[in-house]
């Protein structure tokens, strides 16, 4: 008899004792606004009489990095997929999580980066900016939910989207050679408008061309729904060839079976009436990813995965009906684009450390997406002069097993 579970329950999470983070306010008054835009704005119109122009770069150059809510390290990891480690020198990043500084931690250490030259800022609103150093290439991740449709959509001002201010501020201070931001497709409607409009003409201002655009992993041969806009920049006196942005691709997506083990089965059930509704028979035949863990207003039957989120990878709410059991963090990476040995590593991490269940799936829920990433971070190297022009990975990988394994394959090539 088959063991019918009527909803999706939830995971309980250990208890560890917390490690101490920086305070972070939990709102923005209208002062603390008006400071930071004020200032961005005296910042960029002033760069001129404060900042040299950058020279011409060079394809053998180092690249000095700054990372800015850095995550569990995608950036991290496209650069060494991209065979960029021995040239990428981490100088700055932020991240306030605790789990995540040690989960970034790992993945620095597996991609055999060093940290040594680092300058780490938990907290990007208590920081003296102009003590800081200078990167080529800024890779700004901010927090998605004061940006989001399932937030409460309060941008700026809230303490969240207040981050995305501040690092504009960075940039306006800084003038980084080159600017990578990612944020959910969302920030451009028209209630956060003024707020996309003033980040772009900021780096304006500052004398950028800037290229931006909406960009889903699905179009980029992974099946995985997940929206996002990319925003690139280049120091207008370092072009060297046109900023040309990634280019979805029409053989996409990729056969979703080829992501999963579908050779691993297990024995859980559920009773799912909105999905059975919407698939009828199929629910048990066709490979699907099923977000279990939402309401019914929001299950959505697709061929391929949705947008997977770090609240739903750690509650293990996507189930598989083919195969009977959950997603598993080893599968979240593949729809990720993270290599299966980082993957590992930070699983290993979050067992020999005590952190919460299920960290490791949170994190890779709520990180960059690698294929879209590195695509974008190397059309970027290459109209600064940093990389030649060349094929792009993830615009002419088939789409199928090779996508599968492309990030497993590219890991272990440039992994010496």
């Amino acid at each position: 008899m088959k063991h019918v579970v009527p909803h999706a329950p939830r995971l309980k999470v250990r208890k560890t004792q917390p490690k101490p983070v920086p305070r972070r306010a939990s709102q923005v008054t209208k002062d603390d606004l008006v400071e930071a835009i004020q200032n961005v704005k005296r910042l960029a119109a002033s760069w001129r009489d404060r900042l040299p122009r950058h020279g011409k770069s060079q394809t053998d150059g180092t690249i000095r990095l700054a990372s800015e809510c850095a995550g569990c390290g995608s950036d991290i990891i496209a650069m060494h997929l991209l065979g960029l480690r021995s040239r990428t020198q981490l100088v700055l990043w932020s991240e306030n999580c605790s789990t995540k500084q040690a989960l970034h931690k790992t993945v620095m250490e597996t991609c055999g980066m060093s940290s040594a030259f680092a300058k780490h800022t938990p907290d990007v609103c208590d920081r003296n900016t102009g003590s800081l150093p200078t990167p080529d290439l800024y890779i700004g991740g901010y927090p998605c939910p004061s940006w989001s449709k399932l937030g409460k959509g309060k941008g700026v001002r809230d303490s969240r989207g207040f981050l995305t201010l501040k690092g504009i501020e960075f940039i306006a201070e800084k003038r980084p050679r080159m600017i990578v931001l990612e944020q959910v497709s969302n920030i451009k409607c028209k209630k956060f408008l003024k707020s996309w409009n003033f980040l772009v003409d900021t780096l304006e201002a500052l004398d950028y061309t800037v290229s931006h655009s909406t960009l889903n992993m699905k179009d980029f041969a992974i099946p995985q729904s997940r929206p996002r806009v990319y925003l690139l920049a280049v120091a207008r006196e370092s072009v060297v060839s046109p900023l040309v942005p990634p280019s979805p691709r029409s053989d996409c997506p990729a056969n979703l079976s080829h992501f999963l083990d579908i050779r691993l089965l297990g024995s859980e059930t559920l009773s799912m009436p909105e999905y059975e509704k919407q698939c009828g028979d199929s629910l048990w035949t066709v490979h699907r990813v099923l977000d279990v863990g939402s309401s019914e207003r929001f299950q959505h039957a697709m061929d391929i995965s949705p947008c997977l989120t770090r609240t739903r990878c750690q509650q293990a709410g996507y189930y598989l009906p083919t195969v009977r059991r959950r997603l598993l963090p080893k599968e979240m990476a593949r729809l990720q684009g993270v290599p299966h040995k980082i993957c590992k590593a930070m699983l290993k991490t979050e067992a020999s450390e005590g952190l919460s269940a299920n960290a490791t799936a949170a994190a890779i829920g709520d990180a960059m997406s690698i294929n879209i990433l590195m695509t974008a971070i190397q059309c970027t190297l290459e109209c600064a002069g940093f990389l030649p022009r060349k094929k792009r990975y993830w615009e002419i990988v088939p789409p199928g097993k090779e996508a599968a394994q492309l990030s497993n394959v590219l890991f272990d090539k440039f992994t010496g």
